[in-house]
């Protein structure tokens, strides 16, 4: 199933990059509301994500702006590669600490995110502004989808470390962010190493990547979070970004190092910023595109122990 989906992702990729951005945006306002009745298992978790965040069902039209919101970044991402640096910039309205600005000119900085908004197009923005951008992403199959976003991120500015899932990439992330100083943005509401870590989140609990905290201890640099929410452009700036649709860019930090032992600051620092992330998602919960299950009670417990196993047995061989 998945490889099917991926495969028409492919697809996508081809024709969305050959239309103008408009006629996208027109076909994902008429698909939306019939996609939501089909009620596959993606709308079915989708809802339920929802449900958990906003503490009551979503309604019909909430959940056709969380559809709207979730193809938007991929009718976004699929013409990235074509969009023009002041293009991009008229595409973001950021709200980024001056701590921050001034860090990444001598040392790489880590920011936690989430599948929220457009994060390709905050990656293009942060590249093309202020410094080159370094992040890790699953490597999909089939391998020509896996290169066409990797080629994609290259052109606007991102280097790429692709993450096999159960496998780790830590000690390449590291080396890279020690040559020069970079922007690490790492998307972390959804654990693909097995090596997750359990937060309270939204009333409940859910694995969050570990990857966020650990760099930042083992670089000894600052962690931030970043929130993004879909929005429509004001006049002026749809005329210069060719485009409807842009994100507000929320960074907040850094986030406070937590005073606990050496072996208990991975997990503490990561619940400090999955807090202060959550009271972001919970402001515009319709444009977090999280179609998996990622709380504790949706997931196989079998699965999970299973993957835990298989990210100790690479721990101990690397």
């Amino acid at each position: 199933m998945n490889r099917l989906k991926n495969t028409l992702t492919l697809l996508l990729f081809f024709v969305a990059s050959r239309i103008p951005s408009w006629v996208a945006t027109f076909v994902i306002s008429i698909s939306a509301p019939c996609y939501r009745l089909l009620n596959s298992q993606t709308m079915r978790q989708l809802r339920r994500n929802l449900t958990i965040v906003m503490g009551r069902a979503p309604s019909r039209d909430e959940e056709i702006t969380a559809l709207k919101s979730y193809w938007q970044y991929f009718a976004s991402a699929f013409t990235l590669g074509r969009a023009t640096k002041v293009q991009i910039e008229n595409r973001v309205f950021a709200s980024i600490p001056a701590q921050l600005l001034e860090e990444i000119k001598t040392k790489s900085v880590v920011v936690a995110m989430g599948h929220q908004g457009d994060w390709d197009l905050a990656g293009a923005f942060f590249a093309a502004k202020y410094a080159p951008v370094l992040t890790v992403a699953e490597n999909l199959n089939p391998p020509s989808l896996a290169k066409k976003f990797t080629d994609l991120r290259r052109d606007i500015g991102m280097e790429i470390i692709l993450l096999e899932k159960g496998k780790s990439v830590f000690s390449t992330l590291v080396d890279k962010a020690r040559k020069a100083p970079r922007l690490v943005p790492l998307l972390a509401d959804r654990d693909l190493s097995g090596g997750g870590i359990v937060v309270p989140f939204c009333g409940t609990e859910a694995l969050f990547a570990p990857g966020p905290a650990a760099l930042a201890k083992r670089l000894d640099t600052s962690l931030y979070v970043v929130n993004m929410q879909l929005l429509e452009l004001p006049p002026e700036r749809r005329k210069i970004a060719k485009t409807k649709y842009g994100i507000k860019l929320i960074v907040n930090g850094p986030i406070e190092r937590p005073r606990v032992t050496d072996n208990d600051l991975v997990v503490e620092w990561t619940k400090s910023w999955v807090k202060t992330w959550e009271a972001g998602i919970k402001l515009a919960p319709t444009d977090w595109h999280m179609t998996q299950a990622v709380f504790l009670p949706d997931l196989d417990p079998v699965r999970l122990a299973k993957a835990r196993k298989r990210y100790q047995q690479n721990v101990g061989e690397n």
